[in-house]
């Protein structure tokens, strides 16, 4: 059997080169930078209900914002996405309130 490349003797280390790419590729490695905090609001003030599909998640108001990002800022968690809830009277099959 006639061996065509030169793999054996040829090790391709492009995912080594540099120190992002090595934390890009490597295996099991969860850090808090990993993290993204999703954050539910609604309109109102003082204001915090349950998420029926979601046991334990809870949709705050504008106002108590501040409050779930410093916990996050001193948790360096790195990253908050916000979701906010759009009032059934203000939905339309074209998103326009989006």
């Amino acid at each position: 059997m006639k061996i065509l490349g030169k793999y054996p003797s040829l090790r391709m280390r492009r995912n080594r080169k540099s120190d992002w790419v090595r934390r890009l590729v490597s295996e099991n490695n969860l850090t808090v930078n990993d993290l993204i905090l999703p954050i539910f609001i609604r309109e109102g003030k003082n204001k915090i209900e349950s998420i029926k599909t979601m046991p334990g998640i809870y949709r705050h108001s504008v106002d108590k914002v501040n409050y779930i990002v410093d916990k996050a800022s001193k948790l360096n968690i790195p990253l908050l996405a916000i979701f906010p809830q759009t009032p059934n009277i203000k939905k339309n099959p074209l998103g326009t309130e989006a």
